[in-house]
């Protein structure tokens, strides 16, 4: 090879290694929608009373257990042309109160005019009959897109509430998990939905411990203090509190035992605490 095409090539490759080079940085269970295809999703049914084992139920989610505890369910409908990705979307039913709020598991999809299901069993969502009650679908960060309301004591066992596609809410029995408004059953996807831990913290509480802290491996305090405030760590102390910190009439929990504040023990019990075996 000649002088200057090895020079040719040598220039090539340098403009080749010095090429920007395009990296996606979209994480793998991120959820990819616009705001057109949000609006398309929809909370199509959702069944409230469904009957026990004793007045001849149903086990409509087939896993044993008959009645309101594991059969009641959310069925969620994208109304739109192109497939919706749900990944950790949260439900709920009153948001900020009633049964804590969980996220749909990862890579849930629903494919246009299709149909997911979520069962009580799979959410611990619990629908309140006696009284007035909704169920919501916020996207991933919290954003409410859709809710059902009804009334106190309105339904008879086995009736479900429906959404119809011109929008009115109907009551029918039996309910139709996974339906379409003809009567045709595509698939009961059921999804797992997982818990979150809301309002679960409510109010003020002091933890009295050997605080180990995240500051120096050697940063110990032997008889601390840590304030809790709506299940926000707030302030830590040794002797006397800050200033600003009032703990007027704030309860103080001694623990005999060692408090890593800001630590995230993702070992210990993970299963049995939070996420479904």
């Amino acid at each position: 090879m000649r002088r200057g095409s090895q020079a040719l090539v040598v220039g090539l490759l340098l403009a080749m290694l010095l090429m920007p080079t395009q990296i996606n940085l979209t994480p793998k269970h991120s959820t990819k929608v616009n705001s057109r295809s949000v609006n398309d999703l929809h909370i199509s049914e959702i069944l409230v009373s469904a009957s026990s084992a004793d007045f001849e139920g149903v086990d409509w989610n087939g896993d044993g257990v008959i009645g309101s505890t594991s059969d009641q369910f959310i069925e969620l409908w994208n109304s739109g042309d192109v497939a919706l990705d749900v990944s950790d979307f949260i439900l709920d039913d009153t948001t900020d109160a009633g049964s804590p709020p969980c996220r749909l598991a990862w890579n849930t999809t629903i494919e246009p005019n299709g149909r997911i299901v979520v069962f009580r069993a799979d959410s611990h969502i619990e629908l309140d009959y006696f009284e007035a009650d909704q169920a919501t679908i916020s996207d991933a960060s919290g954003n409410l897109i859709d809710a059902l309301a009804y009334p106190a004591q309105d339904s008879w066992w086995d009736w479900s509430y429906v959404r119809l596609e011109n929008g009115t809410v109907t009551k029918q029995s039996p309910p139709t998990p996974g339906w379409n408004e003809g009567g045709n059953q595509t698939d009961q996807r059921m999804i797992r939905c997982y818990g979150m831990n809301d309002h679960l913290h409510d109010g003020s509480y002091i933890l009295q411990g050997r605080i180990v802290t995240m500051n120096d491996a050697t940063d110990v305090i032997n008889d601390g203090m840590i304030l809790i405030e709506n299940g926000m760590i707030t302030a830590v102390w040794d002797d006397l509190p800050p200033s600003t910190v009032d703990i007027t009439d704030v309860p103080i929990y001694q623990t005999n035992g060692s408090i890593y504040p800001g630590f995230i023990d993702l070992h210990n019990h993970l299963h049995y605490n939070q996420a479904p075996l």
